[in-house]
C-alpha cells in the first residue's frame, strides 16, 4: 500500500502515513497490462479505446497503434516524474521537522525582514517629506525659553493686566476672568490712560478732553491683542472713522512690582503658556503686601505688539492671600538676636558661628526647640542637657546645615552635650520683627522680606534693619515647614533717638474691648473696663490656670478708625510691692486688619513714682484703617507669688 500524500510505501492497515503524517486509504494494485484495457473517461466525456478495440479500426490501424504506442511510455515517465517531486518535497519537509522548524524560523526571519523594511520604507518616506516642508513633527507640552526681547513685550502685556485687575478696590481677575466686551474696553482705557504705543507706534493723544483716535488703529489693537474688533460704552463714541474716548483718570488701591514669569510651556504649534508671579502693594492703609500666582495663554500673531503673541485666556490669576506665618516670624527674631546681642554683622558669620549662636539663642528663647529635646537642665539651673543627635538634626532642618561653633559646650559621653547658658550681652534689644514680603521664587522656594527695630537700652536709640532671606521648603523643620536658604540682604539703617514715651499721653480710640478670659476675684473689677481708664491701680487679669500664654484681647468697631499703634502698661501698678507679686507679659503678637508684629517687652521697667509715664507705644509706622485688633500674649513671667498676668492700661490710638 502506498500513502496517497507522499507517495511512500507503508505497511497495510495502517491509517496515518509514518513520513507525513496524512490519513490514509487503501489503493488496489493491478496489472498494467490489464488496467490499460479498461475504458476510461475523459474529462471531456469522451472514452478511451481499449486493446480490443483495434481489431476494428481498418485503415486507421497503424496511427491509432502509433499513438497508443506514445502513451505506453509518456504515462510512465509522468508518473515517475511526480514519484520524484512527490519525494522531494516529503524529505524537504521531513528535513524541517527534524531541525525544530528551522523552515519556520527562516520564514518568520523573512516576514520580520519585510517588516522592518516597510517601516525603514515608512520613516525613511517621512524624514524625505519633512525635509521637503522644512518642518519636523513636535509633540506638546514641552517646556522653552522666550527671547529676551519677546519676553520684554509679553511682561509689557502682563503688566496692563496687573492695572486692570488691580483697579478700583482690586482683585478683578479672582472672580470672573472673561475676556470679553466690558475686558476689552477696560484694557483700551488703561491703554491709552498708561500711554501705551498702539496708534503707528505712538501713544494716543489727548485733545481737550477726549482722546481721539482713528478707528482702524482701535480695531487692529484690540483684535491682536484680545482678538476683539469692535467695543462700545457710555465713555466711547464712534463718528467719521475715529474713535472718541472719554478722558478719565482709572484708579488703584495697589501697585505691583514687575511680573515675575517663571515658566512657559508650548502646548501647540499656535499655543504657549504663560506663568509665574506678581507682588500687589496697597496705596492706602500699608496694609500686608500679597502675591498673585498668574497662568495666560497666548497664540501666535506676527501682528501683535506684545513680542508677537495675542491674549487668548486668562486661566490662573489667583491672590496668595497672606497667611501668618508666626513661626517664621520667631525664626527671623533669633537670626536677629545674633545680630544684635553679638553687637557683629550676622552676615559675616560662618556658617559654624551662625549654627552655635542659633542653637544657643534657640535655648534661651524657643520653647518649641525644647519640646521633646531637653534632657535636663544642670544642677545649677544654669546648663542644658542634650543628645548630639538631636541638636544636628534642629541645625540641619533650620539652617540646612550642622555646622556649630560653640565656645560654651561640654561633651558629656553617650552621645549627649551641655550647654552653659551664660550672659549674652543686653546692650541691645529686638523692640519688632514683620515680615513685610513673601514672594515665590520657585516650586519649592520663598524669598521673604521686612523690617526688624532694635534698640540700645542705655541711650534711648533705635535703628531699622531691612532684611531680606531665602527659605525653602521642608516638611521637618518647625518653622512654618521651611529651612532657612540664604541671608540676601541685612541692612542697618543710622542709629536715631526713640520716641520719649514720657512725651504727652495719646488718647484711646473708641473701640470695644473683650477678652479671652478674666479673673473673677470678690470685690474686684478685673475686667477689661481697666485698659483705658488712665487708672495705673486697676487692669485686667487673666482667668486661666498658669502664666496666660495664648490669652487675648479683642479690640472691635462698627466702622473702621485710622490707628496709628498700640498703647500698653503692663503689670499691676497699684504699687510696687504688688507689681512684683503678679506677672506681666514679656511678649505681644498684634495682628491689625493684614498686617501682624511681634513685640517684646522684657526689658519694661516701670517709673513707679509716676506710673502713666511707662507706658509703651508701639508705632504701626503709619496710620491704617482697621475695625478690628487682635493682642496675643506670646510669652510671659509670674509673679513672685501669683502666676496672673496683669496689664494695667491698653488701648489703640491715633495721630
Amino acid at each position: 500500500m502506498f500513502c496517497r500524500k507522499c507517495g511512500k510505501e507503508i505497511k497495510e492497515g495502517v491509517k496515518f502515513c509514518p513520513y507525513c503524517g496524512a490519513e490514509t486509504t487503501k489503493i488496489k494494485t493491478e496489472p498494467r497490462q490489464e488496467k490499460t484495457i479498461k475504458m476510461k473517461e475523459k474529462k471531456g466525456g469522451e472514452k478511451e479505446e481499449s486493446k480490443e478495440d483495434t481489431q476494428f479500426c481498418g485503415e486507421n490501424c497503424e496511427k491509432i497503434e502509433k499513438k497508443k504506442n506514445i502513451r505506453r511510455w509518456i504515462m510512465p515517465a509522468v508518473a515517475a516524474a511526480g514519484v520524484i517531486v512527490l519525494a522531494g518535497a516529503f524529505a524537504m519537509y521531513k528535513t524541517g521537522t527534524n531541525s525544530n522548524g528551522t523552515a519556520k524560523i527562516i520564514h518568520k526571519k523573512g516576514e520580520e525582514k519585510k517588516s522592518l523594511e516597510k517601516t525603514q520604507k515608512k520613516k525613511t518616506d517621512q524624514e524625505k517629506a519633512e525635509k521637503m516642508s522644512g518642518e519636523k513633527a513636535e509633540t506638546y507640552p514641552k517646556d522653552i525659553t522666550l527671547d529676551n526681547e519677546v519676553q520684554g513685550k509679553i511682561i509689557d502685556l502682563l503688566n496692563l493686566l496687573c492695572i486692570l485687575d488691580a483697579s478700583g478696590s482690586g482683585d478683578h481677575f479672582s472672580g470672573d476672568r472673561e475676556i470679553n466686551n466690558e475686558f476689552a474696553v477696560s484694557f483700551l482705557i488703561r491703554s491709552v490712560y498708561h500711554q501705551v504705543p498702539f496708534v503707528d507706534g505712538h501713544p494716543a493723544e489727548l485733545e481737550e478732553i477726549s482722546w481721539v483716535i482713528p478707528e482702524e488703529s482701535v480695531k487692529s489693537y484690540l483684535k491682536n491683542s484680545l482678538d476683539i474688533e469692535e467695543v462700545s460704552d457710555e465713555l466711547i463714541t464712534v463718528s467719521d472713522g475715529m474713535y472718541k474716548i472719554q478722558a478719565t483718570t482709572p484708579t488703584s488701591c495697589y501697585t505691583t512690582d514687575t511680573p515675575q514669569i517663571e515658566k512657559v510651556v508650548q502646548i501647540s504649534k499656535e499655543d504657549i503658556q504663560v506663568s509665574g508671579t506678581i507682588n500687589y502693594t496697597s496705596n492706602l492703609d500699608n496694609s500686608r503686601a500679597y502675591t498673585v500666582a498668574f497662568e495666560v495663554t497666548l497664540t501666535a500673531n506676527t501682528e501683535s505688539m506684545w513680542g508677537g503673541y495675542t491674549l487668548k485666556q486668562i486661566n490662573r490669576w489667583e491672590n496668595k492671600k497672606w497667611e501668618e506665618k508666626e513661626e517664621l516670624e520667631q525664626l527671623v527674631k533669633l537670626l536677629a538676636l545674633i545680630d544684635f546681642k553679638n553687637a557683629k554683622d550676622i552676615t559675616t558669620l560662618s556658617k559654624g558661628e551662625l549654627g552655635g549662636q542659633f542653637l544657643y539663642y534657640s535655648l534661651r528663647y524657643n520653647d518649641e526647640f525644647l519640646k521633646g529635646r531637653l534632657i535636663n537642665k544642670g544642677s545649677d539651673l544654669s546648663a542644658w542637657i542634650l543628645r548630639r543627635k538631636e541638636i544636628e538634626e534642629y541645625l540641619q532642618n533650620s539652617l540646612g546645615t550642622v555646622e556649630c561653633e560653640i565656645p560654651n559646650l561640654e561633651e558629656m559621653g553617650n552621645e549627649t552635650v551641655k550647654i552653659y547658658m551664660g550672659d549674652p550681652p543686653y546692650v541691645r534689644q529686638v523692640k519688632e520683627v514683620s515680615i513685610d514680603h513673601m514672594t515665590s521664587i520657585s516650586e519649592t522656594e520663598e524669598q521673604i522680606s521686612g523690617r526688624i527695630i532694635y534698640k540700645i537700652l542705655d541711650q534711648n536709640k533705635e535703628a531699622t534693619v531691612q532684611y531680606t532671606i531665602t527659605i525653602t521648603s521642608n516638611s521637618e523643620s518647625i518653622w512654618d515647614s521651611y529651612t532657612l536658604k540664604s541671608i540676601d540682604e541685612w541692612t542697618v539703617g543710622e542709629w536715631e533717638t526713640a520716641q520719649d514715651t514720657s512725651e504727652g499721653q495719646k488718647n484711646p480710640l473708641n473701640f470695644q474691648v473683650s477678652a479671652s478670659s478674666v479673673l473673677q476675684e470678690e470685690g474686684y473689677d478685673h475686667s477689661t473696663t481697666a485698659l483705658s481708664d488712665m487708672d495705673p491701680s486697676t487692669c485686667w487679669i487673666e482667668g486661666v490656670e498658669g502664666t496666660g500664654v495664648g490669652e487675648d484681647l479683642l479690640f472691635t468697631s462698627g466702622e473702621k478708625q485710622s490707628a496709628r499703634g498700640l498703647a500698653i502698661l503692663p503689670g499691676y501698678l497699684s504699687s510696687e510691692d504688688i507689681y512684683n507679686k503678679n506677672g506681666i507679659p514679656l511678649e505681644i503678637k498684634i495682628q491689625a486688619g493684614d498686617r501682624v508684629w511681634t513685640r517684646r517687652l522684657e526689658e519694661y521697667h516701670p517709673d513707679f513714682a509716676a506710673p502713666m509715664n511707662s507706658i509703651i507705644y508701639i508705632d504701626f509706622g503709619q496710620s491704617i484703617s482697621v475695625d478690628w485688633c487682635r493682642v496675643t500674649i506670646t510669652d510671659s513671667r509670674s509673679g513672685t507669688k501669683y502666676d496672673d498676668i496683669c496689664i494695667a492700661e491698653m488701648f489703640l490710638y491715633g495721630e
